[in-house]
């Protein structure tokens, strides 16, 4: 069984496509927040590597920027996230994304341009790093790439 299967409504798999339900993300508690989240992350990375090791799997690069922005929209719509006081768990998939904007063609969600999604993904990393300066940091050289 996929470990993400321990997170979904009894009964149900997970499924790469579907993915999870709004009332299961609201169900997330802070340490499964951060599982979810560093599985989707890991996920990506294999599928990235899988997609550099054969560019022409465009399944793979789908895949791959599928469950970075799926760990990004469950991270912000998950309730739990208010209580991590550390939320670098998510930083990876900001800096993923930074890099998929920058070397990939991709769909952003929600019918956004690229623009709007890229400066929108980057007002919400600043905001996420809670002023821990090195993170700010990052989050603000991000932000001012996606700002020229």
């Amino acid at each position: 069984r996929d470990i993400l299967t321990l997170f979904k409504v009894e009964g149900d798999d997970f499924s790469w496509e579907a993915g999870f339900a709004l009332s299961e993300i609201h169900s997330l508690g802070p340490k499964s927040l951060e599982v979810v989240v560093e599985t989707l992350m890991g996920s990506s990375k294999l599928w990235h590597s899988i997609f550099l090791s054969n560019p022409d799997n465009e399944e793979a690069k789908h895949r791959g920027i599928k469950c970075c922005m799926d760990a990004l929209d469950i991270f912000d719509v998950a309730p739990a996230k208010k209580q991590l006081s550390d939320r670098s768990v998510i930083f990876p998939c900001y800096s993923a994304m930074n890099v998929i904007a920058k070397t990939m063609t991709y769909v952003p969600p929600d019918n956004m341009s690229r623009e709007e999604f890229e400066e929108t993904m980057a007002e919400n990393f600043v905001k996420e790093t809670h002023y821990q300066q090195y993170h700010q940091c990052r989050a603000l050289a991000f932000q001012a790439d996606v700002m020229k």
